[in-house]
């Protein structure tokens, strides 16, 4: 039987057929996912527009935090600045009448570093000199022992800003641009993203998963999903702070600085930062954000309260400091923790799904309208809701230790009130074989 063949040319004509035909395929194929990525846009890396029912909640970008602020502030220019955590992140809002005559950008980052917050902070001076900034400074991010969850990421998040730590100019900028916004156009994890976040809208709309979605101003918004209990995800934020929280848990250590680590402690990035502010002309306002008090009484539990009150002492004596060394008055200073009518509220009845309480979302974190009254007193606005009393102290080195002992003896009030909380948090410490591990 005779072999079928091709005629010579013919063979040659269809191959560069075929090859372009490929080509055309994949740059169709690679146009539809950079634009499917682009207008879906769920890390709110590009500003892309929010549209009904496929990107209005952005539901995924809590995890992308380092990759998109940084050019959200690059975008912005702002002349006011939000730093701090996710307790910042979630409460303080830049568009509140208090703020109307800055242009404010919300730069917290979820589990953040100090060095991470000091660095946004120098970015942002370097595209426009800053007037304001509001610094929420979390007791773990002191912690000299303490080491960010994905190194990587951090690195990756210092090459995207316009200056390096020693202030020269950074030379990775733009390449970390060009490959940020090609790799993420065109990622398969970004498509996938994209896909859940199209998805996630209607599951929102269900009560299925939380409200979360980013705002241009770099503020977000968190809510519990309307199908979960309340109290059971305010306790499941407590055993992410039991004890991993404030310490790590391979050495349970915590200490402002480290033998052998001078300069590089992030007591020292602070005490950076405090002095640039005062030579730049920086108002700024610093902030201890409430936790609530049944994480107060983890912190007692597991050994770390007095840790936690040299802290403080050591803020106000830096703030003091530096203000004297450049003839500044020092810079104003609020302590929102402790045992008050806000931080002790009582968690709902276990079977409530939805956002049950009037202060908090949970343990770590409060209601935006929590976060308002937080921004009227600091900033000294009259809000249309009333702040308890208590709510909010303004400290210095006057008045620190008569401050400290009266938190402590607001605790007393807890204990006897709360018997049922304190021994819920003891169970939950024992159980997590955190009782006293601090060292």
């Amino acid at each position: 039987m005779s072999e079928l063949k091709l005629p010579e040319h013919d063979f040659v004509l269809a191959a560069p057929r075929y090859l372009a035909r490929l080509a055309l395929g994949l740059l169709i194929s690679l146009g539809l996912l950079g634009s499917f990525n682009y207008v879906v846009d769920p890390f709110y890396l590009f500003a892309s527009p929010n549209r009904e029912g496929v990107n209005e909640l952005r539901t995924q970008f809590f995890n992308s935090q380092l990759l998109s602020k940084p050019y959200a502030i690059e975008r912005r220019q702002p002349n006011a600045l939000m730093l701090g955590s996710s307790r910042t992140g979630t409460a303080l809002r830049p568009d509140h009448p208090g703020l109307a005559d800055y242009d404010t950008y919300n730069g917290a980052l979820a589990g953040s570093t100090m060095r991470a917050n000091v660095l946004q902070y120098q970015h942002a001076s370097a595209i426009r000199p800053l007037e304001l900034v509001l610094f929420n400074p979390d007791f773990y991010m002191f912690n000299a022992w303490q080491r960010p969850p994905n190194r990587r990421a951090y690195m990756d998040f210092e090459k995207r800003l316009r200056v390096n730590r020693d202030g020269s100019h950074n030379l990775q900028r733009w390449p970390m641009a060009i490959s940020d916004y090609f790799d993420t156009m065109l990622a398969w994890n970004t498509f996938k993203n994209s896909v859940m976040t199209m998805t996630g809208q209607a599951r929102v709309e269900r009560g299925e998963t939380p409200y979360l979605t980013i705002h241009p101003d770099g503020h977000w918004t968190n809510r519990v999903a309307e199908q979960r209990r309340h109290r059971s995800y305010f306790k499941q934020v407590e055993r992410i702070y039991i004890p991993g929280g404030w310490v790590p848990t391979d050495s349970f250590r915590y200490a402002l600085r480290q033998e052998g680590n001078d300069g590089s402690n992030p007591i020292d990035d602070f005490r950076w930062m405090l002095n640039d502010a005062y030579q730049q002309g920086t108002r700024v306002i610093i902030t201890f954000m409430p936790y609530h008090a049944r994480l107060l009484e983890a912190m007692h539990s597991i050994g770390i309260w007095p840790q936690s009150e040299d802290w403080k002492r050591t803020v106000v004596s830096l703030v003091e400091e530096l203000a004297a060394l450049n003839g500044k008055t020092p810079f104003q200073i609020w302590d929102f923790t402790g045992y008050t009518e806000v931080n002790m509220e009582a968690l709902p009845e276990r079977t409530l799904t939805g956002n049950n309480m009037r202060w908090y979302r949970d343990a770590s974190h409060v209601q935006q309208h929590t976060g308002d009254l937080i921004l009227d007193r600091i900033l000294g606005v009259d809000g249309k809701n009333p702040i308890p009393e208590d709510f909010g102290v303004r400290i210095d080195s006057r008045n620190i230790e008569a401050h400290l002992a009266w938190i402590n003896s607001q605790r007393q009030r807890f204990l006897k009130e709360r018997a049922d909380d304190v021994a819920e948090i003891q169970a939950m410490v024992e159980a997590a074989g955190a009782a006293q591990v601090v060292r």
